[in-house]
Order: C-alpha cells, then sequence, then structure tokens
C-alpha cells in the first residue's frame, strides 16, 4: 500500500509538470478578466511573502540544510523517474512518505517560531496605553531596571552566576513546573542577590520578571541546541539563548567563571561590557514602543548605540548566533531567498490553478454566421449575393472559472462585407457573370474578456459568397408595371355617367345616319 502511494504521489508530480507545460503553451494561461490579473498578482506577492518568511526562519540553520537535503531528494527522484532508472527511482519513491512525516517533525522548532512571531506581531496595534498609565508603567519600569543592574553588577563582581528572564510580549508560564516556586513579589537588587546566592535553594534555575515583579524562580528552562554556541559558554548561557528562542523574552545571564553580564533576544547572545550598558540596552528593549515593534531590529540597533568599540557588536555583527534565522543575514542572501520565494509562489499557484481551475476544451456547432453592412454595400454597389454554407462550428479552450458563459447564445460568427474587395469584383465581372469571393469569419463569445478564452479553431474560417450585377431586364419590367399601374384612371360614379350618355348619343347618332 505504501508503494502505491509513493508511486502516486511521484505520477502526481510528473503530472503537474506536464500539465503546466501545456498550461503555459495555452494562451499564456488564459489569466483572465482584469480583476482576475490583479488577483494573480496579489495572490503571487503574498504567497511569496509568506514563503520568504518561513526561508528566512529556516536560513543560516542546521533545518536550512535539512532543507536543501529534501529538496535535492526530491530534485533527484524526479530526474531518475523521467530517465527510467527503476531501482533509484523505487528506493527513493519509499522514502517520500517518511520524508512528508519528517518534515513536520524536523521543522517543528521554525514552526512553532514563526507561529510565534506571528502572533506576537499581530497584536502589536491593540497594546496601547493611556498617558497615566504610560506614566506609571516607566516609573514602575525604571526601578525595575534599576534593581536588575545594580544585582548583575554585584553579582559578576562576585562572580555569581544568575539567569534572568524578562518577559515581553510571550508568556512563560510553561516553564513554571516542577520545582519552580512562584513568589510574585516587588523586584529589588537585595532580593535577586539573595535568589542566586549558592547557598539559597532558589539559585538553580532561571527567575521569570513578569510585570516588573519577580514572578517565580527556580525555573528549568530548556537549552539551546544552537551548532554556533561556542564550547566556553556553559549551561546558563544555552538556557538563556534556549530562553530567547521560546519566545518574545530578553534574557539576562551573569557568567559564573568569567563574572561577566550578557543579554539574550532573538535567539542570540549579546555580551555587555558593564552595567550601564546593560541599563542601556534594557530600557530600549523594554519600553512599550521597542517591545511592541518588534526587537530583532532593535536589539541590533540598541547595542550597536551603546555597547563599546572593544566588542564585535558595534558593527552589527554578533558575537554569537542561534537559531534565529530573521537576523544576522546578508543582503545578498535576503535577494535570493525573495527570488526563490518568488518562483515558489509562482510554481504553486500554477499547481493551484490546475487542480482547482484546469482549463477546458468546449466545441459548439451549427453556429449561424450573422452578415453586417450587406443592404448599404450591395446598394452601393449594384450587387447581388448567394452563398452555401451559413453555419460554423468553434473550438474553444477556456478556464472551468468561465466555461458555463461559453454557450449556444454567448458565441457569436460574424461575416462584415465591408471588408470586401470590391475592384476584384469589377474586374471578375468584366469576363464573367459571377464572382467568387471568401470573407473571414469573425468568432468570439459576448459578455467574456477575450484573456479569458481561446478560440483554437472554426470550420469553416471563411465564408464563400457569390456576387453578381442586379438583373436590368427585370428592373425595366417591374418599372413598366410601375408605369402602367401610375396611368391607371380611376372613374367616379359621375365619370361613369357622363360617359354612357356620350357612348348613347353616338349610337343615336350613327343609327341617323344609316
Amino acid at each position: 500500500m505504501t508503494l502505491s502511494m509513493n508511486a502516486q504521489i511521484m505520477n502526481q508530480f510528473v503530472q503537474f509538470f506536464q500539465d503546466l507545460y501545456q498550461t503555459i503553451g495555452s494562451s499564456w494561461l488564459l489569466f483572465g478578466t482584469p480583476k482576475d490579473i490583479i488577483l494573480m498578482v496579489v495572490d503571487i506577492l503574498v504567497t511569496s511573502l509568506v514563503v520568504y518568511f518561513v526561508l528566512k526562519i529556516m536560513a543560516d540553520t542546521r533545518a536550512w540544510q535539512l532543507l536543501k537535503g529534501i529538496l535535492f531528494i526530491i530534485a533527484f527522484t524526479f530526474i531518475c523517474q523521467l530517465i527510467g532508472l527503476q531501482t533509484i527511482n523505487y528506493v527513493l519513491s519509499n522514502s517520500i512518505s517518511v520524508l512528508a512525516i519528517g518534515v513536520v517533525v524536523i521543522f517543528q522548532p521554525e514552526m512553532r517560531r514563526a507561529l510565534e512571531t506571528v502572533g506576537r506581531n499581530s497584536l502589536r496595534f491593540f497594546n496601547s496605553m493611556s498617558p497615566a498609565e504610560s506614566s506609571q508603567e516607566a516609573r514602575s519600569l525604571h526601578n525595575m531596571i534599576e534593581s536588575l543592574v545594580v544585582a548583575c553588577e554585584h553579582m559578576a563582581a562576585t562572580k555569581t552566576g544568575a539567569l534572568i528572564l524578562l518577559e515581553r510580549t510571550t508568556k512563560l508560564g510553561e516553564l513554571v513546573q516542577g520545582t519552580a516556586v512562584v513568589l510574585d513579589s516587588v523586584i529589588s537588587s537585595t532580593g535577586l542577590e539573595q535568589i542566586f546566592y549558592k547557598g539559597s535553594p532558589l539559585h538553580d534555575g532561571a527567575v521569570i520578571i513578569r510585570n516588573d515583579r519577580i514572578y517565580a524562580a527556580r525555573c528549568h528552562v530548556p537549552l539551546s541546541d544552537n551548532y554556533h554556541m561556542r564550547r566556553d559558554y556553559g549551561t546558563r548561557h544555552r538556557a538563556a539563548v534556549g530562553a530567547s528562542e521560546i519566545g518574545d523574552t530578553v534574557g539576562v545571564v551573569v557568567s559564573e567563571e568569567r563574572g561577566a553580564i550578557s543579554v539574550t533576544l532573538g535567539g542570540r547572545l549579546y555580551p555587555m561590557s558593564d552595567g550601564d550598558a546593560l541599563r542601556a540596552v534594557l530600557h530600549k528593549l523594554l519600553t512599550p514602543e521597542t517591545a511592541v515593534s518588534g526587537g530583532k531590529k532593535s536589539i541590533r540597533r540598541v547595542i550597536q548605540n551603546v555597547v563599546h568599540e572593544e566588542t564585535e557588536l558595534v558593527s552589527g555583527v554578533p558575537v554569537q548566533e542561534a537559531q534565529s534565522a530573521t537576523v544576522g543575514i546578508s543582503r545578498k542572501m535576503k535577494v535570493l531567498l525573495f527570488f526563490a520565494s518568488l518562483i515558489m509562489a509562482s510554481g504553486l499557484w500554477f499547481f493551484v490553478q490546475i487542480q482547482t481551475n484546469p482549463i477546458q476544451d468546449i466545441t459548439i456547432s451549427n453556429i449561424s454566421v450573422q452578415l453586417e453592412n450587406v443592404d448599404s454595400t450591395l446598394e452601393e454597389h449594384g450587387l447581388s449575393y448567394n452563398r452555401a454554407d451559413n453555419t460554423v462550428s468553434i473550438h474553444f479552450r477556456v478556464r472551468k472559472k468561465y466555461a458555463a458563459q461559453i454557450s449556444r447564445e454567448n458565441v457569436y460568427a460574424v461575416v462584415d462585407f465591408t471588408e470586401l474587395d470590391f475592384a476584384d469584383i469589377s474586374q471578375d465581372l468584366q469576363s464573367d457573370s459571377q464572382s467568387l469571393q471568401k470573407l473571414p469569419i469573425h468568432v468570439g463569445v459576448n459578455g467574456l474578456a477575450a484573456l479569458t478564452y481561446q478560440v483554437v479553431s472554426w470550420i469553416p474560417s471563411e465564408q464563400s459568397l457569390v456576387f453578381s450585377l442586379t438583373d436590368s431586364g427585370s428592373d425595366s419590367d417591374a418599372a413598366a408595371e410601375t408605369e402602367t399601374q401610375s396611368n391607371d384612371v380611376t372613374l367616379t360614379q359621375d365619370d361613369s355617367n357622363d360617359l354612357q350618355n356620350v357612348l348613347d348619343q353616338y349610337n343615336a347618332e350613327t343609327q341617323t345616319a344609316d
């Protein structure tokens, strides 16, 4: 059953390209009305943006390498089937169904991150606050940042390890489980130092800051599996990067070995030079405007402005890269991704059209051929005509969406007499009594744009007409008859009586003479 399913998938894959080739050659796909063309362009562009967004997330990660491998296997399988390599095609075809399931498992982190990003950005317009709330929020935020910076400076000086997670638009409630302890207390530098004191039962794990308060402590965070991580970074740094990969979270980590302070956001690690740099970065990242507008571009801009020139971050190049592919991509790579997205979106659009709106062939027979400008043309040149065939059969090609409008009532076939070559007719009539002419038959569909259908053929394509001069003898007889009718006198009753009197008088005189 699996083999037949895989063979069916590959057959559909090959059939798609065959249909695509036929569709492209069919009057440029019969795009449709101007409205359909506009919708097509918008549809492809929106799909391209979605594909581009997904590719940006996958780029520069292990998932990117896996994606290229999967695409290579699919392309190689397609080529093997076209060539006819049965053995390798059998093996690769059997792996298609496995890859379909593996894609969901392999790309699960990227899919989750993409959905989280969409969810965060979709709510940016609903996070505005009133001026009073904004002022109170600013004071609370300032106090929280000062307490956190002072605590981090003290812990860095004593090389006390710490991991602090500050929620932005993503809640970290899923981390508050197991051995985690919910505190929901006011934040202070002393309180943070007591939590991360080596003898404290709460020091093992992360502290979550929610609404400028210490929400929970001793929270276990999943470690980042980022393969770019330097080996000298330990578990605490990997946990900080992992927390920033979960959602929109700012992580502050203090190294237990080096006493260095670092900030994580969007799956990337940024070392801070001192407490002042940390203070400036947190103020920039945690203000409502910055938190709503998106942190990945903001943190790069913020760090470039506040970190001293000795770090690599001044040039915008991070010391640490993680799985987030929405940052750190070169301009050239973005251009390539965009064109790849455009090609993939166009191919997907073609596939959808083939499946949902395929091209159909319609033939309508015995369509009456109508004549235009007949009377005015014949009267001007004194001609009469005869024709044998007055019907035509038309073969249309149209998409399924407009197939119902190709009906006998809407189809027309027209011959225009103004296209006659009267010089040729006159020359023929000088040597013969008749002239054979052929006029093209113009066909189409009323109420349907020309871009929505294609006339493949129509039989016959020309109308044969025999022309002759108007019969002069018949015209003379008709004129004489008309003249005779015009000379007839209609007598009244009085005229009849007078005529009878005259006849009687004439007869009487004749008898007298005899």
